[in-house]
């Protein structure tokens, strides 16, 4: 399911430029759709989502929202204004908010805690290949798509690949989702020791019932300064990621002229590759490192990668030949997520398994808010603005990645000190 609903999230950016020609939108507009149209409808059901993973079936909640998203993906293949994308955008981010919630309350409660290194690296793991899967295959299609329209009769031949595109992408997530339907949630885990710093017996002081939002406020404020440097840090590498996956498809293809099959195969192969190999060696170092470090050895690994991904985000764009670009884009891709097991290893060794769905929800808010719905559009801003010309969009990235890359770094050196 995490695949599928990267597949539904991405597609849209290898799209950006035929949608922007055929709807008369500008990138500013773009930018809305692709981050704060998903971004805040994510938000507003993250809570409830978070809830529900607590409380109620997991397992339904995954499924109910695999639901969603496939047919709003299909309603966006067939808008004809920025409004209407917006909106039908806006549902799929709706329906993705069920999964981080439901999925890492699952992983809580089912991994222990000397092994939820490689779980979450695993998980995350398949986030990259649905993306990876949403740029590669979705290039191939519309390639196929603009190659055999005629063969379809009139009808076809008078509609946007890029509509048939998100169509096809969207059905194929109705009868997936209904297999989330089959599995069988594993029992619960016995929670971590306390580490320490941490006030484990926060909830029960804070509300009679332990997996209320309550309960879940009071002990993260009773433990702010754990949750503080960790938040600052995954908010701002949240936005360096959404501003660098958001444009990179439609920059490679104003920066080189590649068509969106070219530019698909050129950028899935490598998502295919790189990321997981990241999030492998990250999962698996944090396992060992953490039997002499502890979370401290979490920590490293996450700075380690965060630092691999500044680098990368601000120099890739400024890359002068598509040979240069491709070839730092891989390297690139190596870190590009190998800082999320660290954060959703430190996340669950102190969050208590009872508010995981809630503590994640509300931390996805934080990171939809100021990631999401920021990064992409601060792109924008500074392309239109402050820049001009072809590569207006690439040293906007390169501003931006510089400009916040060394946040998640630091956070990441700070909670060392804490844990």
């Amino acid at each position: 399911m995490g695949m599928l609903a990267a597949v539904d999230r991405q597609i849209l950016s290898l799209l950006i430029n035929p949608i922007k020609a055929d709807l008369g939108l500008t990138d500013v507009q773009i930018s809305l759709v692709i981050g704060a149209a998903f971004a805040l409808a994510h938000i507003a059901f993250t809570l409830p989502a978070g809830y529900i993973a607590d409380s109620r079936s997991a397992r339904m909640l995954v499924a109910g929202g695999g639901w969603v998203w496939s047919i709003m993906t299909m309603g966006c293949g067939v808008t004809t204004n920025f409004i209407q994308m917006f909106v039908m955008r806006a549902g799929v981010g709706a329906g993705e908010a069920a999964i981080n919630p439901g999925a890492l309350a699952i992983l809580r409660r089912a991994i222990p805690s000397e092994r939820r290194g490689r779980a979450f690296g695993t998980f995350y793991m398949s986030l990259m290949i649905g993306a990876a899967i949403a740029v590669l295959v979705g290039g191939l299609l519309v390639g196929a798509i603009e190659r055999n329209r005629d063969a379809f009769g009139g009808i076809m031949s008078d509609i946007s690949p890029w509509r048939v595109a998100l169509f096809i992408v969207g059905g194929i997530g109705i009868p997936i989702s209904a297999l989330m339907l089959t599995i069988r949630i594993p029992a619960a885990q016995a929670a971590r020791p306390p580490e320490r710093g941490v006030a484990q017996d926060a909830p029960a002081k804070a509300d009679a019932d332990p997996v209320s939002f309550r309960a879940a406020l009071y002990f993260i404020s009773a433990n702010r300064r754990f949750y503080l440097p960790l938040w600052v840090s995954n908010v701002a590498f949240m936005l360096n990621t959404a501003a660098f996956a958001g444009w990179l498809a439609a920059m490679a293809q104003r920066n080189f002229g590649l068509s969106a099959q070219d530019t698909g195969i050129a950028l899935g192969s490598a998502m295919l590759i790189m990321p997981q190999l990241g999030l492998l060696v990250s999962g698996r170092l944090i396992d060992r490192l953490g039997v002499g470090l502890g979370l401290k050895g979490a920590s490293l690994v996450g700075a380690i990668g965060a630092t691999g991904f500044w680098l990368g985000a601000t120099l890739v764009p400024q890359m002068q030949t598509e040979m240069a670009f491709f070839a730092a884009l891989w390297i690139s891709y190596l870190f590009c997520q190998a800082p999320m097991p660290a954060y959703a290893t430190l996340l669950s060794a102190i969050t208590p398994a009872e508010l995981m769905g809630k503590i994640t929800s509300i931390q996805l808010i934080l990171l939809g808010v100021l990631g999401m719905a920021i990064g992409p559009t601060l792109v924008a801003l500074v392309s239109d603005n402050f820049l001009s010309g072809p590569r207006a969009i690439a040293n906007a990235l390169s501003i931006v990645a510089f400009s916040v890359g060394w946040i998640p770094v630091v956070g990441f050196l700070a909670l060392r000190r804490v844990l």
